[in-house]
């Protein structure tokens, strides 16, 4: 909101109307959009009444159309400066009751060397309609306001006393008044687009730039926490943009993966059937209306099913991206069908038999293979050189970085293709010279699979990769958000204020539930000097580290060691970056100026925001009333909330605002978990784990399904000579079992080394308050998850041998394909 500097300028009506007109045309077009009508006030300095008036709480003298409109006055009438020289003033009704003032009080108001102001309360109003939001901006008019000095700890009351255009005029007369002249812009959370956020930060500060321009007379300046607001939002929004991003094109190649293992073992059933069509002489458009159409009925009506399926769910609105992926994948799934055409393009090739351990690849699959593995190690770098995701601009990540997962996990699922003969060799020449039959024919069956048991390993080792990464994800996020909790509450519940009752502590370590407390003195503003650093400011806490750190419980982590001498001072980074060192003097406002001699040196203090330069002092240095504590730690796990609010508004008689005294690590933890962003990054990478779970049970069903007759008919010739069920049902595990494994292993270490691989993109700190978090360890229970899904799929493959089995019998097995 524009406003001047105490400036002497006066403006009546039409001049603060011309103005609100100049501020708007100032406003860039993501500004303007947002903000509605301006609510204008013009104040004088906040003014001390003289000894004869009943009270001696400050008054705001100020002038509002907007507050004239919303109040009716139920005593006297409403301000109408005459020309006595009196200027007259409406009061709050709550406020001259609380202050003793009633209809037809005088009084002198005193601002400084200003001259006085003769005054008299001509009437009392009341707010026409209490629930206005406009109130909750402009709640001195209604009801006295404490307000403190941080270098002081001075504390006093203030209210507004409202007066009228013709006491301005006369006010602005002689010339040697200062007026604050303010418009504030509500915002009009509907018109806040995600868009127009990320616009709205840049363009704040270019408004600020333009405003001392266009000023006439006076110092006009932008004053909003707008910016940072959305600023945070911003970088948060982007945050989730690039997690869920990340793993979204996973949970999108596991999709593509599934379809095309779905339509190559469709294909691979065709095979024979396409061949001996083209021995007969069929063309090549008549090889794809057999090998495509069917694809085609199937892949069509189910992508948009599919659709409508969503929309009906109220996924959100449509967007561009989901209808493309869609469309991507239904194209995907004719891919196998066209390539088994193009294979009978020229002259018939003689049969092969592409075992997994022998074959060699061709130089065109060496040569696709190897740029599969360089587009996933310049996504990795490029993904790294991007920075933090918050603070990119907007539309500044691309579909090539977001799909690192994606690239990283087709390039180790080929790495591990590659390197699975070799293992598979060894253990079938030790399973050949054991004496049991199972083993060597699961192993040697494993060997000479099929090259499209290539999909199968990347499906499932994909969707390993993005469970694993979600889960890394969301535990990372979940332990810093603790770790957050835990640095601004500092224990497990904090009270404080800018000066409590002296004993404070010792009636709140009597609330049920409290186990320990601690009191402690926090100053922002005080003055350092001596050591090298004089004139510096700093915030000086004063605590007993040692019953802090007993307190604290799991915070004591970033409780620093006390000090080894009994005047130790501990300075911050930031202090100690200027090199003070030996004795040091601290000065805070009117207080006694303590001296202390620098021992040591911390990098984080609970309750002081990172990158503050500090100074922990022991609290025995302070005396008298300057060794009140300003906040007490509180520890207990079953403290009760009633009691514990209510003795902390009894040891804090000047609340700033309703609530503030009183901070619980558990409610801190909630706010800071409840936000939209934050449920929205937590279901995504919920459904992304359920989604690619379900996609790995449905690649593992398929891959039993459709190789359980081919895999029947092999082993009914061992059954022949005597292979028992159980045997059979152990065999059936053993061929998926290495799929399981490499899959699982490979895409569980992916998943959780991937937050550390993207680096930057990864940053989580947009949602931990700007504290870094180290990447957590893996999840016991996601991990148990893991191998609980693992045991499984391989009792699928038991049931499905089962079933397959008890539907055949062995004569008919053996009979098929004559």
């Amino acid at each position: 909101m524009p406003a001047s500097e105490r400036s002497a300028l006066a403006l009546d009506r039409a001049a603060l109307d011309q103005r609100t007109r100049v501020w708007r045309t100032l406003m860039p077009p993501a500004v303007r959009a947002v903000v509605d009508r301006p609510e204008t006030v013009v104040a004088l300095a906040e003014s001390r009444p003289d000894p004869k008036a009943p009270h001696s709480a400050r008054l705001l003298p100020t002038w509002s159309p907007e507050v004239e409109a919303r109040v009716r006055y139920v005593a006297g009438t409403a301000p109408a400066t005459g020309d006595d020289g009196t200027v007259a003033l409406g009061l709050s009704k709550t406020v001259a009751d609380r202050l003793g003032y009633t209809v037809g009080s005088r009084f002198a108001l005193v601002a400084g060397e200003e001259p006085r102001i003769h005054a008299r309360i001509s009437g009392l109003y009341e707010a026409a309609d209490p629930a206005d939001p406009f109130w909750r901006a402009h709640r001195p008019a209604l009801r006295t306001e404490r307000r403190v000095d941080n270098r002081t700890g001075m504390i006093w009351e203030a209210a507004e006393v409202l007066f009228d255009e013709a006491a301005l005029a006369r006010l602005a007369a002689d010339g040697t008044r200062a007026f604050t002249y303010t418009w504030r812009y509500p915002v009009a959370a509907d018109r806040v687009t995600a868009e127009r956020a990320a616009r709205v930060p840049a363009d704040l500060q270019a408004l600020g730039g333009r405003l001392p321009a266009a000023g006439v007379g006076g110092a006009w300046r932008l004053d909003s926490g707008l910016g940072d607001l959305l600023g945070g939002y911003t970088a948060r929004a982007r945050t989730a943009e690039v997690l869920l991003g990340l793993a979204f094109s996973g949970l999108i190649a596991v999709m593509a993966g599934a379809l095309l293992l779905t339509a190559g073992l469709f294909t691979e059933r065709l095979r024979p059937a396409l061949a001996l069509m083209r021995a007969r002489g069929a063309s090549l458009p008549q090889l794809a209306r057999t090998a495509c159409g069917p694809v085609v009925l199937a892949a069509a009506p189910a992508a948009a099913l599919g659709h409508l399926a969503g929309r009906w769910l109220g996924a959100g609105p449509p967007q561009p991206v989901s209808v493309a992926a869609a469309a991507g994948l239904a194209a995907l799934a004719v891919v196998p069908a066209v390539l088994a055409v193009r294979e009978h393009a020229g002259p018939p090739r003689p049969p092969g038999r592409p075992d997994l351990a022998t074959a060699r690849p061709s130089r065109r699959r060496l040569v696709a293979e190897a740029l599969a593995v360089a587009l996933a190690v310049i996504a990795v770098v490029l993904a790294r050189r991007r920075g933090p995701a918050g603070q990119a601009a907007p539309g500044g990540w691309d579909p090539f970085v977001v799909a690192v997962p994606a690239l990283l996990g087709v390039a180790v699922a080929l790495l591990v293709l590659r390197a699975s003969p070799f293992p598979l060799r060894a253990l079938t020449r030790l399973a050949r010279r054991g004496r049991g039959t199972v083993a060597f024919v699961g192993l040697a069956r494993v060997s000479r699979g099929h090259a499209v048991a290539v999909l199968p390993l990347t499906v499932l080792l994909l969707a390993v990769t993005v469970a694993g990464f979600s889960t890394a994800v969301r535990n990372t996020l979940h332990r810093g958000q603790e770790r957050v909790a835990l640095h601004e509450v500092g224990a497990d519940a904090r009270v404080f204020s800018a000066r409590l009752e002296a004993d404070a502590v010792d009636r709140l370590r009597r609330v049920p539930g409290v186990t320990g407390a601690v009191g402690a003195r926090a100053t922002a503003g005080c003055t350092l000097s001596g050591g090298g650093a004089d004139g510096l400011l700093v915030t000086v806490v004063a605590v007993d580290l040692d019953a802090y750190r007993r307190v604290a419980g799991r915070t004591a982590a970033s409780v620093p060691p006390a000090p080894g001498r009994p005047d130790g001072a501990l300075l911050s980074r930031e202090v100690a970056a200027v090199g003070s060192t030996g004795q040091i003097f601290l000065e805070c406002g009117n207080e006694p100026r303590i001296g202390a001699t620098a021992a040591g040196r911390f990098t984080e203090f609970p309750g002081l925001p990172p990158g503050t330069p500090a100074v922990i002092v022991p609290m025995r240095l302070l005396g008298g009333a300057q060794a009140v504590p300003s906040q007490v730690f509180l520890s207990g796990d079953r403290i009760d909330a009633a009691a514990l609010r209510a003795a902390a508004a009894a040891v804090t008689p000047e609340t700033l605002r309703d609530g503030e005294y009183l901070r619980t690590r558990a409610d801190t933890l909630r706010k800071t978990t409840d936000g939209p962003l934050m449920r929205t990054v937590s279901a995504a990478f919920r459904h992304s784990v359920l989604t690619a779970a379900a996609y790995g049970m449905l690649t593992v069903v398929l891959l039993l399904a459709v190789g359980a007759r081919a895999r029947s008919r092999a082993v009914a010739h061992l059954q022949a000579l005597g292979l028992g069920r159980r045997q059979r049902r152990a065999l059936a595990v053993l061929e998926i079992a290495p799929v399981l494994l490499c899959s699982a292993a490979g895409g569980w270490a992916l998943g959780l080394a991937l937050p550390a691989i993207v680096g930057p993109l990864a940053d989580l700190r947009p949602y931990t308050g700007g504290l870094a978090v180290p990447a957590s360890a893996p999840d016991p229970l996601a991990t148990a998850v893991l191998g609980g899904a693992l045991l499984a799929a391989a009792a699928l493959a038991a049931a499905v041998d089962a079933a397959f089995d008890a539907r055949h019998r062995l004569g008919t097995v053996l009979r098929t394909g004559e």
